[in-house]
C-alpha cells in the first residue's frame, strides 16, 4: 500500500505539471524517476490493459486529479502573477538541464544526427509562438471539436516528451485559455448542478480528451521503441526542447494582451518576487531531488 501511496504523489506530479507552460508531465517524469516506466505504460495500456491497470491505478489515479487541481490553480496563477509565473516556470525548466545531460551522457556519444535534432526542436520551439493566435474564449464553430481532436493528440505526445507541456502547446496555437476556460465551467457546473452552455463544452473537452487518448498510447509506442534504438538521439531532441522553452513561455506570457496592464505594473519588489520564485523552482526541480538522492546512496552504503 505504501507503494501505491508513492505512485499517486508521483502521478499527481506528473498530471500537474501537464498544465504548466513550458514545463511537462514528461520532464517531471524524469525528475521523479519513473520515465521510462511512464512511457511504457501508456504504450501497453490498450494492448495489455488489464495487467498494466493493475500495475499503474494508482499512478493514473494520481495524474487524473493533478491535472484537475492544475486546472483551477495554473491558469489563475499566470493571469495573476505573469512575471513571477514566467520566473517560476523557467526556474523548473533549466533545473531540469542536468537530468537530461547525464541521461545523454549513459546513452552513448553525441553524434552529428543528435545534433541536427536539437537544433531542429529547438527551432521548431522558438518558431512556433510567433504563429500564436489567442481564440476567443467564446468563439465557437463546427470545425473547433476537429482542432481540439488535433490538440490533444500533440498535447499527449508533449506529456510524454520532456520539456515539452500540453499547456505550451495549447498556448503557441491559441486555445490555451479556451481550452481552460471550457474544462472550469464543465467542473462548476458539475459541481453547481447546473447545464447551461454544458453541451458545448462537454463537445469541446471531450474531443480534446479523446485526442489525448489516442495520441498518449501512439506516442508512447514510439517513444519506447526509439529509446531502445536511438536513445542519444531522444534525448539530444528533447534537450533542445528545454533550452528554447524558457523564450517560448517569455514570449508567450508577455506578449498576451491580458497581461500587458499586470506586466507594466510590475515594479522592483515584483521582479525580486520573481527571481525568488525562479530560485524556487530550481530548487524544487533541482537541489531537493539531489540532495535526496545523495542521502538515499549514502543510506544504502551504510546498510551495505
Amino acid at each position: 500500500m505504501k507503494n501505491k501511496i508513492i505512485d499517486f504523489f508521483k502521478g499527481f506530479g506528473v498530471g500537474i505539471s501537464n498544465l504548466i507552460p513550458g514545463f511537462s508531465g514528461g520532464t517531471a517524469a524524469v525528475i521523479l524517476g519513473v520515465y521510462d516506466r511512464f512511457v511504457t505504460m501508456f504504450g501497453d495500456l490498450f494492448s495489455n490493459f488489464k495487467q498494466t491497470f493493475k500495475q499503474c491505478w494508482a499512478f493514473l489515479i494520481g495524474m487524473v486529479i493533478g491535472v484537475i487541481v492544475g486546472i483551477l490553480a495554473i491558469s489563475e496563477l499566470i493571469g495573476l502573477f505573469p512575471v513571477q509565473t514566467a520566473f517560476f516556470i523557467t526556474g523548473l525548466v533549466i533545473a531540469s538541464y542536468p537530468g537530461v545531460i547525464k541521461l545523454i551522457k549513459e546513452s552513448g556519444k553525441i553524434n552529428i544526427i543528435s545534433i541536427i535534432c536539437f537544433v531542429i526542436f529547438a527551432s521548431i520551439i522558438v518558431i512556433l509562438p510567433f504563429l500564436n493566435k489567442n481564440v476567443d474564449n467564446e468563439t465557437f464553430y463546427w470545425y473547433v471539436p476537429l482542432i481540439l481532436f488535433a490538440l490533444g493528440a500533440l498535447c499527449a505526445a508533449a506529456m510524454v516528451v520532456p520539456g515539452l507541456s500540453g499547456a505550451l502547446i495549447l498556448m503557441i496555437f491559441g486555445y490555451f485559455f479556451f481550452v481552460m476556460a471550457h474544462i472550469k465551467s464543465l467542473i462548476i457546473e458539475l459541481v453547481k448542478f447546473t447545464f447551461n452552455g454544458y453541451w458545448i463544452s462537454l463537445l469541446c473537452i471531450g474531443a480534446f480528451g479523446i485526442g489525448i487518448i489516442i495520441g498518449l498510447v501512439a506516442i508512447s509506442k514510439f517513444l519506447k521503441k526509439a529509446l531502445e534504438k536511438w536513445p542519444v538521439v531522444v534525448y539530444m531532441s528533447i534537450l533542445g526542447i528545454l533550452v528554447a522553452s524558457p523564450f517560448a513561455v517569455f514570449w508567450l506570457i508577455y506578449t498576451n494582451e491580458d497581461y500587458i496592464d499586470k506586466i507594466s505594473s510590475t515594479g522592483a519588489l515584483g521582479y525580486i518576487i520573481a527571481s525568488i520564485m525562479f530560485i524556487v523552482g530550481i530548487v524544487l526541480v533541482y537541489v531537493i531531488p539531489t540532495v535526496l538522492s545523495k542521502k538515499n546512496q549514502k543510506e544504502e552504503e551504510n546498510i551495505e
